[in-house]
């Protein structure tokens, strides 16, 4: 064993990194980080425990803190990677379906439609939440803004996707359109396609979530919560409106 860092604890024994040999206990190592996790090549490994002489209480401990470990590493970075969210993203069918809808909507595989073959609509409402990306400002009109990312399904004249970002004041009752998209301005397809936010940075759209804090009885945060509406529409016979996802993201200018 060539042994290239040793860590003496008070319950474990002596744990030792070497690089790539097996230990006549059966333990193996990968050199490189001098706080790898302790494993049976069996397992998933990097680094060897040259376990106390007869201690089976160490065998024990060292599965133990094995297992806490990685509790922990998948902890933080979950946290992490939610934290760095760049756009709030919806699958179609996981969406609200209004009421009026529930006899007219169709789900396949996520997607939504107008079921049947007759004129109809269908409108679905998804809940946005005040994520890291929804709360960072934009504030550049020359570089950057916010718009929808929609995959869509508008075959003609006969079918149309319109999807609004809508804002409830809490305080005033009153509820605004912040961000549109419109199918129509997309050339007809037959399949689904991505309209991708090309024609332009779109607005200075800020969230102003009504989560707080208070001070004693003045709000000392946000005003709204903020939605989204996305309505199919076949107008005549022959369209085949359909929906996939929404997602809103920031745009930058190139």
């Amino acid at each position: 064993m060539i042994a290239i860092g040793v860590l003496k604890t008070p319950h474990l024994g002596t744990i030792v990194r070497k690089r790539g040999s097996v230990a006549p206990d059966g333990w193996t190592g990968i050199a490189g980080n001098p706080h790898a996790f302790l494993s049976h090549p069996k397992r998933a490994t990097s680094c060897v425990l040259r376990r106390r002489k007869n201690s089976k209480e160490g065998d024990r401990m060292n599965c133990r803190l094995n297992r806490r470990m990685l509790l922990w590493s998948s902890f933080w970075l979950g946290m992490t990677l939610a934290g760095t969210a760049s756009a709030q993203t919806w699958v179609a069918s996981t969406g609200t379906v209004d009421p009026s809808s529930l006899t007219t909507c169709a789900f396949t595989d996520g997607a939504a439609s107008v079921r049947g073959t007759s004129p109809g609509k269908v409108v679905l409402r998804f809940n946005i939440l005040p994520t890291a990306e929804m709360l960072t400002n934009v504030t550049q009109p020359c570089c950057e803004g916010r718009a929808l990312w929609v995959r869509f399904v508008d075959n003609g004249s006969g079918a149309q996707v319109v999807v609004n970002v809508k804002r409830y004041n809490i305080i005033t009752g009153k509820t605004t359109t912040i961000l549109s998209f419109n199918s129509n301005n997309y050339p007809p397809q037959p399949t689904f396609q991505n309209a991708t936010p090309n024609q332009g940075l779109g607005p200075l759209v800020n969230f102003s979530f009504a989560e707080g804090p208070f001070n004693g009885s003045t709000n000392e945060g946000g005003d709204s919560v903020y939605y989204i509406e996305a309505t199919l529409i076949r107008s005549a016979a022959g369209g085949t409106p359909a929906l996939a996802s929404v997602s809103i993201v920031r745009t930058l200018a190139p």
